[in-house]
């Protein structure tokens, strides 16, 4: 039987925090793929099949919120997890402004 290989895509500003997610990942027998902040990720999104993506909240040029949007324009689901160590009162705030369902893992 041939399974299909689960893509997953670690979008974090941290070379290390890529690092670490990407060598656990591989270990447990998934494609993994990288990108330092959110525009490079939907460039990645776009030449890729992408299962599931793996989201800084705070990233510069553009963050996981905005990402997951754009990500969903292009692929026409949400499958995506938001990394995060906010308060939890500026987690709220931005919360409101997406219309999918996440998983935010504090």
């Amino acid at each position: 039987m041939n399974e299909k290989e689960i893509t997953i895509l670690i979008v974090d500003d941290s070379e290390a925090i890529r690092i670490l997610v990407n060598a656990y990942l591989r270990e447990g027998g998934y494609r993994v793929l990288e990108a330092c902040n959110g525009k490079e990720g939907l460039e990645v999104c776009k030449q890729e099949s992408i299962d599931l993506a793996l989201l800084d909240i705070a990233m510069p040029e553009m963050d996981g919120f905005s990402y997951a949007p754009d990500c969903k324009e292009i692929h026409g689901y949400n499958r995506y997890l938001l990394l995060c160590s906010l308060p939890v009162e500026m987690l709220n705030q931005r919360c409101g402004c997406l219309n999918s369902e996440l998983l935010i893992i504090l």
